[in-house]
C-alpha cells in the first residue's frame, strides 16, 4: 500500500522549497508532516512555519533520520557538504535534488547503496503551480517512491519524465529560458514606454499580447505559419523580423542555452 503521508524534509527554505511545500499542502499533505531546514535564515524558516502550519529545524541531520523523503532544495554548490553529513543516518529514504546540475549520479556516489533517488528540474511557475519540470528517477525506484515523486511535480504543475542526460539538456530550456522570456517582455514593455505609454499600461499591452500568442500555440496552431499570417511580404512586422534574423536571434539564443546548460552540467562534475 503506497503511504500518502509521507513525512517530508525540505533542505533550504528559498523560494523552490516554499512553492513545493506549498503546492503539497494544497494537494492535501499535512503540514504537520513537513519539515524545513535552514540554519542560515531563522526568520525565514519561521515565517514558513507561521504561514503554513510547518514545522522547522536548524538539525538537519536529525530530521533526516526521521524524514521519508528529503528534497535538496540548497544551492549546487552546497549540495556535497549536505550529502556528506546526511549520509551516514540514511537508511532508503528518498532523496530528491531540485538544483542544476545535481542529478542522480551525482548523488547516488554520495549517498549509500540503494538510496532511491530523483532529480527534478522544476521552474518559477512552481510558485503558481504552473511549472513544467523535467526529472529522472534511479533505476532502484520502488513503486511507493516513484508515486511520491509524481504526486511533488503534479503538485507544482506538470512533470515530464525522461532520461538523466535530457534532464541536463533540457535545464535551460525548462529552468533558465523563463529568464530569457522575462527579459524579452521587460524589452517589449520599455519599447512601449517609450512610445508615450504609461508603464502600466505598457505592461498590460505586452502581458496580453504574450498571452494571446501563447492561446494560438496552445490551441495547436504552428508557429512558422502564424509568423507568415503575421508578416506579410514587404510589411513592417517584416522589416522587424529582417532585423531580428539580420542580428542572429536564433543563434544568440542557442548560445544562451548552451552557456547555462554548460554552467549547470559543471556542478555534477565538481
Amino acid at each position: 500500500m503506497m503511504k500518502n503521508n509521507r513525512t517530508r524534509l525540505f533542505i533550504g527554505a528559498g523560494r523552490m522549497s516554499e512553492a513545493i511545500l506549498s503546492g503539497l499542502i494544497t494537494s492535501g499533505a499535512e503540514p504537520a508532516s513537513i519539515v524545513v531546514s535552514n540554519r542560515r535564515d531563522k526568520e525565514k524558516r519561521h515565517a514558513l512555519e507561521e504561514r503554513y502550519g510547518i514545522r522547522s529545524t536548524e538539525d538537519a541531520v536529525m530530521a533526516a533520520k526521521q524524514a521519508d523523503t528529503i528534497v535538496l532544495c540548497s544551492p549546487p554548490d552546497q549540495v556535497s557538504d549536505v550529502l556528506a553529513k546526511l549520509s551516514p543516518v540514511l537508511r532508503r529514504q528518498l532523496v530528491i535534488s531540485v538544483a542544476a546540475g545535481i542529478d542522480v549520479t551525482y548523488m547516488k556516489k554520495r549517498l549509500p547503496d540503494k538510496t532511491p533517488a530523483a532529480w527534478i528540474m522544476p521552474n518559477t511557475g512552481a510558485m503558481i503551480a504552473s511549472s513544467i519540470s523535467p526529472y529522472t528517477l534511479s533505476e532502484d525506484m520502488g513503486d511507493d517512491e516513484r508515486a511520491e515523486v509524481e504526486r511533488i511535480v503534479n503538485s507544482i504543475g506538470d512533470g515530464y519524465r525522461t532520461t538523466e542526460e535530457q534532464v541536463h539538456a533540457l535545464t535551460a530550456i525548462t529552468g533558465s529560458a523563463p529568464a530569457f522570456f522575462y527579459l524579452y517582455y521587460e524589452a517589449m514593455v520599455k519599447c512601449a514606454s517609450e512610445a508615450g505609454v504609461s508603464n502600466e499600461d505598457a505592461a498590460f499591452l505586452v502581458r496580453n499580447m504574450m498571452q494571446g500568442s501563447l492561446a494560438m500555440l496552445s490551441e495547436g496552431y504552428d508557429a512558422e505559419a502564424l509568423i507568415d499570417q503575421v508578416a506579410s511580404p514587404g510589411g513592417s512586422t517584416r522589416e522587424g523580423l529582417n532585423v531580428l534574423e539580420d542580428h542572429d536571434l536564433l543563434g544568440l539564443i542557442k548560445q544562451a542555452v548552451k552557456a547555462a546548460n554548460d554552467h549547470a552540467r559543471a556542478n555534477a562534475r565538481s
